[in-house]
């Protein structure tokens, strides 16, 4: 038995370094009508002769596809074409079952195309030289592609009983079980995201605001600007419900109530300002209307006992003592 000189990759080289120097080499053979003298390359001549005619790129046909498959030498018996324990078989098989093909290379065997990512069929080539769809004859029952890795699997799974037709339909069974379970058939719905709702919500903001009324002092607001601070407690008193204190109501008019105006500066007196306009009870630019409602509140709101600058500090001492 002779050994091979070559490997696979040094016949690459030659091949490539072949090709190239072909290319750029002068033939005899290829002559320019202006240049009838001076022998061409192969590359020359392209260049000559694309700027003349062009070139219309032509994509590939079902046909061409076909032939670029890989090939394998199968014999067509009275069954049909057995490819590793698959039967093809087709009615364009019967004027070929069990002849011998015209190539004698391949010792009477018929050239045989194959797909090796889908083998639920091949084409074959017959006498006339074209070739044929040969379908797998449990194709019907597999409808999904599969390569000859997930066959071989099924192969190692499924055990042989009977005689061959018995094992072969088997094996489609097995397959196509398979293919069910690793790709499915339907798209699967997406699964709910399950979780607690919390059952509390968010409160209002009046409610907010009144509940934090209950119990707090009134603010204190400087009488220099003509603000005064409000007391509603007679009538709350002789009811004996606890009154709740004007800046609170003010708040909660100034949430429903019209926008500030224009000139409105974003302080603290400012936004007490606004809420007395909002109660209906702003005080004039002397601060005797303020005055007056305090008065008859039982209130001092004297402008020597109130700090100027807007809301004053809590004085936690003489709460203490008053309580």
């Amino acid at each position: 038995m002779a050994e091979a000189q070559w490997t696979i990759p040094q016949l690459q080289d030659f091949l490539d370094e072949w090709i190239v120097c072909w290319q750029n080499r002068p033939h005899e053979g290829l002559r320019h009508p202006v240049l009838a003298k001076t022998a061409l390359t192969p590359n020359e001549m392209w260049a000559a002769l694309i700027t003349v005619c062009g070139y219309a790129p032509v994509p590939l046909t079902g046909a061409d596809w076909l032939e670029l498959l890989p090939v394998r030498w199968q014999p067509i018996t009275e069954r049909g074409i057995r490819i590793d324990y698959r039967t093809y078989d087709h009615e364009v098989l019967d004027s070929c079952r069990g002849q011998r093909s015209d190539v004698v290379a391949r010792d009477g065997r018929w050239e045989v195309h194959h797909n090796p990512h889908d083998a639920r069929q091949i084409w074959a080539r017959l006498g006339d030289g074209k070739l044929y769809e040969i379908p797998w004859i449990h194709r019907d029952h597999v409808h999904q592609p599969f390569n000859d890795q997930m066959w071989r699997h099924v192969q190692s799974e499924v055990a042989q009983r009977g005689e061959r037709e018995q094992h072969e339909a088997d094996l489609a069974d097995a397959l196509d079980q398979l293919l069910r379970r690793t790709r499915g058939t339907g798209v699967r719905a997406a699964p709910k995201r399950r979780g607690r709702k919390s059952p509390v919500t968010a409160p209002d903001s009046a409610a907010v605001l009144q509940g934090l009324a209950v119990g707090l002092p009134a603010p204190r607001q400087s009488g220099t600007g003509g603000k005064a601070e409000l007391v509603e407690g007679e009538d709350a008193a002789s009811s004996g419900q606890a009154a709740s204190p004007a800046w609170a109501e003010a708040a909660g008019a100034s949430q429903t109530g019209p926008a500030p105006d224009e000139g409105w500066g974003e302080s603290l007196d400012d936004l007490a300002a606004t809420g007395l306009a909002a109660t209906g009870l702003a005080a004039d630019s002397d601060g005797d209307a303020a005055l007056d409602v305090a008065e008859e509140a039982g209130v001092d709101a004297s402008p020597a006992d109130v700090p100027a600058g807007g809301y004053g500090l809590w004085n936690a001492e003489a709460e203490a003592e008053q309580w």
